[in-house]
């Protein structure tokens, strides 16, 4: 019993020794807490505002042609275009990794910048653009963060649709490559079978030289076929799920919540002013 008294007793000095310590230096207090409460209120209240407009790309499918894959695999790589075996979510990962790299190019900020109806230099135009990659969904959620709700919008649209048509364009530019290569090919090789064909020397030789041309022809006449009907697959293979909208408030003007944060620091930094300096008064003595 007396020792519970004892601790009572104890407890009650202490808190009274706080309480004292606080009401001597109870100016500190108000001048630390006023301080860092206007700095807070102005910092909430003069702060520029950052606007957020968001759109989704989202891969719509990889393609497994075997051929295409053998005979000119940089360019397949490009449409999306794989052999059979190959790990689905490995190639989606890749081809997702790709437009966020190319969404990010000199090349097609400058382009951007072009279209722009208000100046901004192109390493600010780099700083607004936040890709975030979803691999479960195939989807790339571009965020764009600007000081202007209309800009942030203009951004965000110019951007996605022309990456979008020079995506287009570029793939549709590689499979017509691919069929004049093809054709040029089919000719020397019809040429190349004429003549072996005309040969009477060696037929053994000559018929497995012939097999092989022309297996290579019905190859290649595959892959141009492929090509010339599943085109549009091929080029329009990225599309946008989510359209960029202009943004009705701004992201970082919650100013309730900065408010609160204002006042608890003020208290936290006052307080601090008046009860540290007791922290090194056992040390002097």
């Amino acid at each position: 019993m007396n020792k519970n008294k004892i601790s009572k007793f104890t407890d009650t000095i202490k808190l009274r020794g706080i309480t004292s310590i606080f009401l001597r230096r109870k100016w500190i207090f108000i001048g630390f807490f006023l301080a860092v409460l206007v700095i807070g209120l102005l910092f909430t209240f003069i702060k520029t505002p950052v606007y957020k407009s968001t759109s989704v790309l989202k891969l719509k499918d990889v393609y497994y042609e075997e051929n295409i894959y053998k005979y000119f695999p940089e360019e397949s790589r490009i449409l999306g275009v794989f052999a059979p075996g190959m790990v689905v979510e490995e190639l989606e990962g890749e081809i997702l990794t790709e437009i966020t790299r190319d969404i990010r190019k000199d090349a097609l900020l400058d382009e951007v910048l072009e279209k722009l109806d208000f100046e901004i230099a192109r390493n600010e135009l780099n700083e607004t653009i936040y890709p975030l990659v979803d691999r479960g969904n195939r989807t790339i959620t571009i965020i764009v963060s600007y000081t202007d709700a209309e800009g942030s919008y203009q951004i965000n649209n110019l951007l996605i649709n022309t990456y979008l048509e020079n995506n287009k364009n570029n793939k549709s530019e590689i499979i017509e490559n691919i069929i004049i290569d093809i054709d040029g090919r089919i000719t020397e090789l019809r040429k190349e079978y004429g003549n072996l064909e005309s040969q009477n020397d060696e037929e053994d030789n000559i018929d497995g030289e012939l097999d092989s041309i022309n297996n290579l022809i019905v190859d290649l006449n595959g892959i141009k076929y492929s090509l010339e009907n599943n085109k549009e697959s091929y080029i329009n293979n990225i599309e946008i799920s989510g359209e960029p909208v202009i943004p009705a408030e701004a992201a970082n003007m919650d100013n309730f919540k900065s408010i609160l944060i204002a006042v608890f620091a003020a208290i936290a930094a006052g307080l601090i002013a008046v009860y540290l300096p007791n922290v090194f008064i056992p040390f002097k003595k």
